[in-house]
């Protein structure tokens, strides 16, 4: 599945280039969110993967402000993208846990910085998981035990606690009678 992206930008000319050139990496991105309320809005109706968050936003709350929920609240990991290059701010920043601090180049973004610091933080985030937020699951552990463990390639991937249903450690009888111990979890 392609990572779905959130562009919080109030600048349209921004939030388009941006767009023509995650498009071409096959992200998918949200509509033009240039505003805090229409960010949170946004993150209801589709969890983003990551957000590019510029600091300088429309209304009453800043970028700052939006990084700060999206860090505490909804564990979602974001970069700035900004015109303030001060120190002041960036110590801000860093209390909000970004996972990157880009400052804006006019007229042009650096667009391949910004992608590969996409990918960085979304290998990072695929890789991790704390014993706080769920556990290592195994792609294709059905497959493995309909198949009584004929296929030994075994992929990990991330399962959050609240995706989950139930685990056990039921013995499962494989096919060819074989007993073996396991843990079981079910998506909702």
């Amino acid at each position: 599945m392609k990572p779905h992206i959130l562009i919080v930008e109030d600048e349209a000319i921004l939030y388009d280039g941006l767009c023509t050139a995650l498009e071409k990496e096959r992200f998918t991105i949200d509509e033009y969110t240039k505003s805090f309320d229409q960010a949170i809005k946004r993150i209801a109706a589709k969890t983003p993967d990551i957000v590019l968050l510029d600091i300088d936003l429309e209304g009453e709350k800043d970028g700052l402000d939006l990084g700060n929920l999206l860090s505490h609240k909804y564990n979602i990991p974001f970069i700035y993208i900004t015109n303030f290059d001060d120190e002041t701010t960036f110590q801000q920043g860093l209390k909000t846990n970004h996972e990157q601090y880009i400052v804006k180049t006019k007229p042009n973004l650096n667009s391949k910085e910004i992608i590969r610091a996409i990918y960085t933080t979304l290998n990072k985030t695929q890789n991790e998981i704390s014993p706080q937020k769920g556990l290592m699951g195994n792609i294709d552990f059905k497959e493995n035990i309909r198949n009584n463990y004929g296929n030994n390639q075994i992929t990990r991937f991330p399962i959050n606690f609240e995706d989950m249903i139930y685990i056990t450690n039921k013995n499962f009888v494989a096919e060819n009678g074989r007993a073996n111990s396991h843990f079981y979890f079910q998506y909702p």
